[in-house]
C-alpha cells in the first residue's frame, strides 16, 4: 500500500450486519467440526426426504435483499438467474416471483406479510431475525430436507447460528466475520512493528498484544494517537470481543442464564480498565464521538473482514489527499490465558423456507430444494462479490490467497454471537453498556459491575420465560 489506486465503489451491504447486531440472536447447538465435514455434496440436489412429484406443479415466491448483482448487472439479475437454472432442472416448478425488498424498510415488510398470512415461501434474511419468526411458528425445520454430509460442509459457526432446540432453520449463504486490524505503518514508525504476528494464521495473545499497547498513548505532531477504543455507545457491542478471547460469555448453553460475570469477564474488564487507566485505549462513552480507525486515529480496530483492496479502498476514502495511505493488515483477536483459539462475531445470512397454509408437503419440498440450490458449493461463492465469505467449506478459498481472507477463515470457523432469546435486545442495548459505563467511571469495580449486570439481566431472562 502506501500508492492510491482508483478503485470502482463496491455495492457492499456488510454495514447493514453492524446495525442488525444490536437486535442480534444466534445459536450454539452441537455439531460437527468443518474437519468432519467427509466428501460434501454441496452442489448436489441429494436429502434424506423422497424426491418432490415431477408432474404436480408448483410456484414459488421469493422475496430477496440487494446482495450482489447479475450478469446483467441488476441487483435482481443473480436470484433470477439462479430462478431460471432451478426451473429447467426442475420442470414442475412452473414460476419462481422474485420481490426485491431495500434495506431500510425490507424487514418490515416481510413482518407485516408474515402477521397478514402472506410470508414468501423463502427470504434472504440475517439470520439474527430467526428468532421472532421461530415465536410466531413460522419456519420450517430443514433437517428432513438436507443429509448429514451435506450440512457439515457448512463452517460449524454457520449452522449453530441457525439451530434451535436441536433443529436446523435455515440454508446459511454468507459469513461476515470480524478480524483485528493493525495500522502496521503507524507501528513501524513507532519501531514496534516486529512484534505484529504476520506469519502463518496470524494467532497472537493478549500478553503480546500488551506489548505494544504499553507504547500508547503516542503523541506526533501535536495529535494524539491509541492502540484502539473502547466504546459504550448504546448500540456499540465490539468490546464484547475482549471477553469473548478472555473466555467468557454472555449465556449459560442453553440461555436460561446470564453468565458474563465469570472469572474471566471480571478478568477481561479489569484488563480494559487497565488500558483505560493507562490511556492505551480511548474511552468513548455514551453519545461520544468514536474514533475513526480508517482516518489513521488508532494503531488497532475490529471490523468486518474486508479483502486487501478493499482495505485500501476505505483508507483512499478516508486518509487525507496530501497523507500517506498507510499499510493495514488483518490480524486474529489477540487471546487471554487458557483460550486456545480466538473468537470472532459472525455475521451471518441465511435462507429459511416459510409455512404455508394450504400448501402441501410437494410445495414444501420444492421450497427446500430452491433454497438448497442457492446454497450449494457453487452458488455461495457468490458472496465474494460484496467481499464477504462464502458458508461452504468445499466453496475453498475464493480471494485468491489474499492475506485478509486467510485470517477471516481462520477465525470464522467457530464464531460467537450475541445471543438469541427473546430478551438478549434488551439486555444488550439497555443493561450492559450502562454497568460497564459505571466501571469505566470509577463508581464500581469490575465485579461489582458485572455482578449487578448479570442480576439485572437474569431478572430479565427470569420475566422472559
Amino acid at each position: 500500500m502506501g500508492k492510491r489506486r482508483n478503485y470502482k465503489v463496491w455495492h457492499v451491504i456488510l454495514l447493514a450486519f453492524v446495525f442488525l447486531a444490536a437486535s442480534a440472536c444466534g445459536g450454539n447447538n452441537s455439531g460437527k467440526t468443518p474437519e468432519d465435514a467427509q466428501g460434501a455434496n454441496g452442489g448436489k440436489e441429494g436429502n434424506t426426504s423422497d424426491a418432490p412429484s415431477a408432474d404436480e406443479q408448483t410456484t414459488l415466491s421469493v422475496w430477496w435483499f440487494p446482495l450482489w448483482k447479475g450478469s446483467d448487472e441488476k441487483q435482481d439479475g443473480w436470484v433470477k438467474e439462479k430462478a431460471k437454472e432451478f426451473m429447467n432442472m426442475h420442470p414442475n416448478v412452473t414460476k419462481i416471483d422474485i420481490e426485491m425488498l431495500d434495506w431500510n424498510n425490507g424487514i418490515q415488510k416481510l413482518d407485516a406479510a408474515i402477521a397478514a398470512g402472506s410470508a414468501p415461501d423463502l427470504s434472504y434474511i440475517d439470520l439474527a431475525w430467526l428468532p421472532k419468526y421461530l415465536k410466531q411458528d413460522m419456519l420450517v425445520p430443514i433437517d428432513s430436507y438436507i443429509d448429514k454430509t451435506d450440512a457439515a460442509d457448512f463452517y460449524k459457526s454457520t449452522t449453530d447460528y441457525a439451530t434451535y432446540n436441536g433443529k436446523l432453520y435455515a440454508f446459511p449463504i454468507l459469513i461476515a466475520p470480524r478480524v483485528f486490524y493493525a495500522n502496521k505503518t503507524m507501528l513501524e514508525e513507532m519501531g514496534l512493528a516486529d512484534k505484529l504476528p504476520l506469519q502463518g494464521d496470524r494467532a497472537w495473545t493478549v500478553d503480546q498484544f500488551k506489548e505494544i499497547a504499553a507504547n500508547f498513548p503516542y503523541k506526533k505532531d501535536s495529535k494524539t494517537y491509541y492502540a484502539t477504543q473502547i466504546s459504550t455507545n448504546q448500540a456499540d457491542w465490539q468490546h464484547l470481543l475482549w471477553f469473548w478471547n478472555f473466555g467468557a460469555d454472555l449465556y449459560n448453553s442453553d440461555e436460561s442464564k446470564f453468565t458474563l460475570n465469570s472469572p474471566q469477564g471480571v478478568q477481561s474488564l479489569d484488563f480494559l480498565l487497565d488500558m483505560k487507566k493507562s490511556g492505551a485505549f480511548k474511552f468513548i462513552a455514551g453519545g461520544a464521538k468514536p474514533l475513526n480507525f480508517w482516518a489513521g486515529d488508532m494503531a488497532f480496530f475490529p471490523d468486518v473482514a474486508y479483502t486487501e483492496e478493499k482495505v485500501e479502498e476505505l483508507l483512499e476514502k478516508s486518509i487525507p489527499a496530501d497523507k500517506k495511505i498507510p499499510e493495514v493488515v488483518a490480524l486474529q483477536f489477540p487471546t487471554g490465558p487458557d483460550v486456545a483459539k480466538a473468537k470472532t462475531y459472525s455475521g451471518i445470512g441465511g435462507i429459511p423456507v416459510f409455512k404455508q397454509k394450504g400448501k402441501n408437503e410437494n410445495h414444501t419440498k420444492m421450497a427446500m430444494e430452491f433454497a438448497k440450490y442457492l446454497t450449494n458449493t457453487e452458488n455461495v461463492k457468490a458472496a465474494e462479490k460484496i467481499g464477504s465469505f462464502p458458508t461452504r467449506i468445499s466453496s475453498g478459498d475464493v480471494f485468491g490467497g489474499d492475506e485478509n481472507a486467510k485470517v477471516a477463515r481462520y477465525m470464522m470457523q467457530d464464531g460467537k454471537d450475541l445471543g438469541r432469546g427473546e430478551s438478549t435486545s434488551k439486555i444488550l442495548i439497555s443493561l450492559i453498556n450502562p454497568e460497564l459505563d459505571a466501571a469505566f467511571a470509577g463508581k464500581k469495580t469490575s465485579k461489582q459491575a458485572l455482578d449487578d449486570l448479570a442480576t439485572k439481566a437474569n431478572e430479565v431472562l427470569d420475566g422472559g420465560k
